[in-house]
């Protein structure tokens, strides 16, 4: 079952941190794809997960385009 969880990432519209990720990945891990918003300011965007070196699994967040408010 899916479920909000907190994930280390700030959010580059108002620097919240943690987002929060949408996700049915036991506890400490995400899956490619899965959404994620910012419940601050409700910028959303999702995660793609790439391999480092090693070939091990790196998640990060991909953010929806937005306006920078400065």
């Amino acid at each position: 079952m899916k479920s909000w969880k907190p994930f280390n990432d700030e959010c580059p519209r108002c620097g919240n941190n943690p987002v929060d990720v949408f996700t049915g990945a036991k506890e400490d891990f995400v899956y490619d794809g899965d959404n994620v918003e910012c419940f601050e300011c409700g910028l959303c965007g999702s995660i793609l997960v790439d391999e480092d070196d090693e070939g091990m699994g790196i998640a990060h967040v991909v953010w929806n385009d937005y306006e920078d408010e400065d």
